[in-house]
């Protein structure tokens, strides 16, 4: 019994310790600069469940400038999979595709595709209508609120946001039927990572629905390099009860 309860606590402390450093902004900018410079491009995150379980990997593309249906627009796009060890009991690829207005920054079309267990593709498209404030979904036409974004356009948004002047900041959701308010903060803060100090800015929301629904609440916690084009160091996601944290650990 004795030699189970160590174990146990010495598996707990082992779990908060690699938990910690996970989710240390300072540790993951430490690792970056130990592969080169930190720049705009590609970035590439480790997924993990409550901050230590690795269960996958994710890209967020570079922004490409494109001509989506006539419109000048900017391609913003992602993909993931679930870690190798886990294919036996839980396989899954996502890609996930927004097309934003190059003026704007709202989305005029998003495109998720799913396949889980090597299944064929579930897809779902999204064309929005940001002018009659309305999205079109599987033929279906839906109200939203002005400036509606899709989970990419409004990471790309919050990193566009001037830092030395903005505190608060509200984001429209809606990638489904209901309407999701994003609402937050964000505070500056340095960090030191290899002998350097690193300006960075924290985002902290709550994201819930917009009609008062109290069943449907997230928050979200961004952290981004200030001086870096606000590159996401690392993001940080509280729903149902469980973390899901991704670390930038790799830019290409």
């Amino acid at each position: 019994m004795k030699k189970i309860i160590f174990l146990f606590v010495i598996t707990a402390v082992i779990c908060f310790v690699i938990a910690t450093v996970n989710n240390d902004p300072a540790a993951a900018i430490y690792a970056l600069l130990k592969k080169g410079p930190i720049k705009e491009g590609n970035l590439v995150y480790r997924i993990y469940a409550f901050g230590f379980i690795p269960i996958g990997n994710a890209k967020i593309n570079k922004a490409a400038a494109e001509i989506y249906n006539g419109n000048s627009v900017y391609h913003l796009s992602a993909a993931a999979k679930s870690a190798n060890y886990l294919s036996r009991i839980f396989n899954a690829t996502g890609q996930l595709d927004s097309y934003i207005d190059a003026q704007t920054h709202n989305p005029i079309a998003y495109r998720q595709r799913v396949s889980i267990a090597n299944k064929d593709w579930a897809v779902k498209e999204i064309a929005y209508d940001q002018q009659n404030a309305t999205m079109t979904i599987a033929g279906v036409k839906r109200q939203i609120l002005p400036n509606t974004q899709d989970s990419l356009s409004a990471i790309y948004n919050i990193r566009l946001i001037d830092l030395n002047k903005v505190r608060d900041f509200e984001v429209f959701l809606n990638t489904n039927q209901k309407n999701y308010l994003m609402k937050g903060s964000v505070s500056a803060q340095t960090v030191t990572a290899g002998n350097k100090i690193f300006k960075i800015a924290v985002a902290n929301a709550e994201i819930k629905r917009y009609d008062g629904n109290p069943h449907h609440k997230s928050k979200i916690s961004i952290i981004m390099l200030k001086d870096h084009a606000n590159i996401p160091a690392l993001i940080k996601v509280f729903a149902s009860g469980a973390m899901i944290s991704a670390k930038l650990i790799e830019i290409e």
